[in-house]
């Protein structure tokens, strides 16, 4: 619809003055897609329309217009009579993130709805504004275990240290999702308390929660203890920590990494040992050159040649994929590189 220019942009702008609701509900739709700002006061136009169907895709187009003129007409809409709408309008003010909505959006937390308390709550984690901090903490406690959750997301979007402590007890939430957004809020806020609580959940029986905090925990690659528990993460039961556990600790460069990350060149996961590749290449510790040779041998071509590019990092040598070029080469020189 952005393509066909500006004259489509002008009918469609006509149209939203249709005796049909349905012929507006259409070009207030379509006009979304446009991008275009000449449609923002025509659309603010609509918010009043009689036909909630027409209101919903007005503020819905609005949000993907993201123009911050409309942001004064869209406050009140937050009380419309049609939570739908209502709903919109918070999601269509996060689009905007702009602090001038935080007001009318923390007033919306309370609304009986429990869709458009949820809206509300994503959309002060988008504008991240602090003013917004206590009042999600308190939103923590909400019946509604997906106003919850997206309570613990702002939250963590937001980073502020005030809310480490609530977030850590949003860790025992009797939802998974709370749960898992719990973990990746807390590696946003940059406080020593989570550090604990994140290690924790590094055992939790859910994989998906494992894989987020590894995630979490990537900041604090300094932390002794913390880098102790992500090297152990390299044996994890599921593939998918296993390879996050890899694309952290790549970062740490630390010696002690390199032996867990020789093991994993023979792990039953082509990503996982393509990868574990990719960190012995950041590295460039010798020890890796001999176990890397034997990578010649791996039934993935993609990690055979993974191999060679650490192979030839490491050596400066060019033998291709001969596994026996590069066989000779290192019993030749084993001695001089020090194995």
């Amino acid at each position: 619809m952005a393509r066909i220019g500006q004259e489509a942009v002008n009918r469609l702008v006509r149209v939203l003055n249709d005796r049909n609701w349905k012929v507006r509900m259409n070009a207030a739709w379509a006009l979304g897609y446009t991008g275009d700002r000449e449609a923002v006061a025509p659309l603010i136009r609509l918010l009043n329309d009689p036909a909630q169907q027409v209101r919903y895709f007005a503020v819905e187009s609005l949000g993907k217009i993201k123009d911050p003129s409309a942001i004064g007409a869209l406050i009140p809409v937050l009380r419309d009579e049609n939570w739908k709408v209502q709903m919109n309008a918070a999601w269509a003010l996060g689009q905007m993130k702009h602090p001038q909505a935080v007001e009318a959006l923390l007033d919306v937390l309370r609304d009986n709805n429990p869709t458009v308390r949820y809206y509300a709550a994503e959309a002060l984690g988008n504008i991240k504004d602090s003013r917004a901090v206590t009042p999600l903490i308190s939103l923590l406690k909400d019946t509604n275990y997906n106003v919850r959750m997206n309570a613990v997301s702002a939250l963590g979007k937001i980073g502020d240290t005030r809310a480490a402590s609530y977030l850590i007890d949003a860790l025992k939430d009797n939802y998974f999702g709370v749960r898992y957004y719990a973990v990746e809020a807390l590696g946003n806020i940059k406080d020593e308390q989570v550090i604990e609580p994140l290690m924790g959940a590094l055992k939790d029986s859910n994989w998906k929660l494992r894989l987020r905090a590894v995630t979490a925990l990537r900041r604090n690659l300094r932390v002794e203890r913390v880098l102790e528990s992500l090297i152990g993460m390299l044996k994890d039961g599921h593939w998918k920590v296993r390879l996050n556990s890899v694309l952290v600790l790549r970062n740490a460069n630390d010696s002690r990494i390199v032996m867990p990350l020789i093991s994993l060149l023979k792990d039953d996961n082509d990503y996982v040992r393509y990868n574990a590749i990719d960190a012995l290449i950041k590295i460039k510790d010798l020890r890796a050159i001999e176990p890397l040779v034997a990578v010649l041998h791996d039934k993935n071509q993609q990690v055979r040649l993974q191999a060679v590019k650490a192979l030839e990092e490491l050596t400066q040598q060019r033998f291709g994929l001969s596994f026996e070029k590069w066989q000779k080469w290192f019993e030749d020189n084993r001695k001089d590189l020090g194995l």
